[in-house]
């Protein structure tokens, strides 16, 4: 079995960082792989760079003068020539499987172009949508360029459906809800599928030892609002997250802030921050310094950090938004607020401050989570699914 995967980097996002842990989590004989990318900081003869850094970066930015035209930033076009793969290429594998291919990654016409299985794993809404990668979460008046092009890359999808070879696999419940909504999708094709989590990596370590690795010296709880992209990208809601904590007492916990551009935050509340960096154990460290996770995102799939967070015993406050209520269980192991509500979320935020270890006991005894992330499991799960379609 010889499997190209395929998404635009190995070590940004969660998207692409899921990519990257199906694609390790499928290390055994029977399987040929390669992971093909637009940019890597990996020493893998297994994962190969497409294209060169300058004209791979160009291709990321020559779309953004149309981005603004339409005012969204959160679309891919996918209409450059890419050269993606060769000949050769298009003939050795066996499934070629697609993650997180926005950005110009590789264009649609030459997705459509490729005559074996295509799966696509769904780390969001794109592939069923036009250019959006999550549909209108900000609920905003699209103008006349945003409904031309979005129709254009709408009817260049519809080419890829016509075909009968290809596959999707959804990490939540909610994201094959959404996708089977869709009429011009084969519904059969649908596998769920949820991400994989390294428990060797993301596990419960002791809180004091690792506040002292970090130096954090605060006797306060510490909540954590933590991501890989830039701190005020709308859709992960920090705005929200700076109304909600202005009902809440400076004296019960400091907020501790992650991610890029920390530097820049401003919030009317006791934090310290630190930037991200690309080191899944890193992560882990500060999950684990702190005393539960703040996840105020508008618009998600089944986020990797909410996943890894309770597979650290940490609860979580979130709203009701996509996969979200598959792992968390309202005033169980977090608590769910309704979304946008800006009210119920400082509730959120006062009930885990007060029930934080009682939630955190309620993880370490929940099998069904661990059942739901076990990497074993996933791991088969993925290997059938694939050897399903080549014996079709």
């Amino acid at each position: 079995m010889k499997i190209a995967f395929i998404s635009n980097t190995d070590h940004k996002g969660g998207a692409d960082l899921s990519a990257k842990k199906i694609f390790n989590l499928l290390d055994q004989k029977k399987i040929q792989k390669y992971f093909f990318v637009r940019f890597s900081i990996t020493k893998n003869k297994k994962i190969i760079i497409v294209g060169n850094n300058f004209l791979n970066k160009l291709r990321s930015v020559l779309f953004i003068p149309f981005k603004k035209l339409i005012n969204e930033k959160d679309f891919s076009f996918n209409l450059l020539p890419s050269f993606f793969f060769t000949k050769k290429q298009k003939k050795k594998f066996d499934i070629f499987n697609f993650n997180w291919i926005g950005s110009e990654t590789i264009s649609l016409n030459e997705i459509k172009e490729i005559n074996k299985p295509l799966v696509f794993i769904l780390h969001d809404q794109w592939l069923f949508s036009g250019g959006e990668h999550y549909f209108n979460y900000l609920k905003k008046k699209r103008n006349f360029f945003f409904r031309i092009l979005n129709k254009i890359i709408i009817k260049k999808k519809e080419f890829i459906f016509k075909k009968k070879n290809y596959y999707f696999v959804c990490p939540s419940l909610w994201m094959a809800k959404k996708l089977r909504q869709n009429k011009r999708i084969n519904i059969k094709n649908i596998k769920i599928i949820p991400y994989p989590i390294d428990k060797k990596i993301f596990k419960p370590i002791s809180q004091i030892k690792i506040r002292k690795k970090l130096k954090i010296n605060t006797r306060k709880k510490i909540g954590l609002f933590i991501t890989a992209t830039h701190i005020n990208d709308p859709r992960k809601g920090f705005d929200l997250l700076q109304k909600s904590l202005q009902k809440i007492k400076k004296k019960n916990f400091e907020l501790f802030i992650v991610g890029s551009n920390t530097e820049r935050v401003e919030i009317n509340h006791s934090y310290f921050s630190k930037n991200l960096t690309n080191s899944k154990y890193e992560v882990a460290k500060i999950i684990n310094c702190s005393d539960f996770l703040l996840f105020p995102s508008k618009a998600d799939n089944l986020p990797n950090v909410v996943l890894e967070s309770l597979a650290c015993n940490k609860p979580v406050v979130a709203y009701d938004i996509g996969g979200v209520n598959e792992v968390i269980k309202h005033k169980f192991n977090g608590y769910l607020a309704k979304p946008f509500n800006k009210d119920d979320f400082s509730q959120g935020i006062t009930y885990v401050l007060k029930n934080c270890k009682k939630l955190s006991n309620n993880i370490s005894k929940d099998k069904y989570f661990k059942k739901h992330i076990d990497e074993n499991r996933i791991k088969k799960e993925y290997f059938n699914f694939f050897q399903e379609i080549i014996n079709n």
